[in-house]
């Protein structure tokens, strides 16, 4: 593996720039959508819209899970759906990562691989993950997503300090 290289002052500003405009992005997003539809009303457009707009997460930047959920605010989703579609979206995502590194894993000639600790630790990270979004639904019904545009905007500016 080679090793890593640190980011180009320019690559590193124009990153941390692509960061903040999504923060803003999804701040409008936030404060415009004054509807409040529900799944139950969902069309098959709209669902293919919010799930292309994952294509958007290839940004250096942006966020899978920010960019959908922009996306679903934008069609006048409350952000508890909102995030909850997300949250769904990323299932096929994580499913096919998986299968393609178990695929990997066994064509490699020399694969040692301990089933033990590799099932242990995905264990471990799925009770954690889901710990993670129940908080994260639990937040959202009270709160809105500021907190989130303020730690990117936030750390926009430490990237900024840090690489330029």
């Amino acid at each position: 593996r080679p090793p890593r290289s640190t980011p180009k002052p320019s690559s590193a500003a124009s990153d941390v720039y692509k960061r903040q405009v999504f923060a803003i992005i999804l701040f409008f997003a936030d404060k415009i959508s004054i509807q409040a539809k529900s799944w139950q009303n969902i069309t098959y457009t709209e669902a293919l819209l919010i799930g292309l707009f994952q294509v958007l997460a290839f940004i250096p930047g942006s966020s899978r899970a920010g960019v959908t959920i922009t996306a679903a605010r934008f069609l006048g989703y409350d952000r508890l759906n909102a995030a909850r579609f997300s949250m769904l979206l990323s299932i096929p995502i994580i499913l096919a990562s998986m299968t393609l590194s178990l695929i990997n894993v066994f064509n490699e000639e020399q694969a040692a691989v301990n089933f033990y600790h590799s099932f242990s630790a995905a264990l471990v990270a799925f009770i954690a993950a889901l710990l993670s979004i129940i908080f994260l639904m639990r937040f959202i019904k009270q709160a809105n997503f500021n907190i989130f545009i303020i730690y990117r905007i936030i750390l926009g500016i430490i990237l900024l300090i840090v690489y330029v």
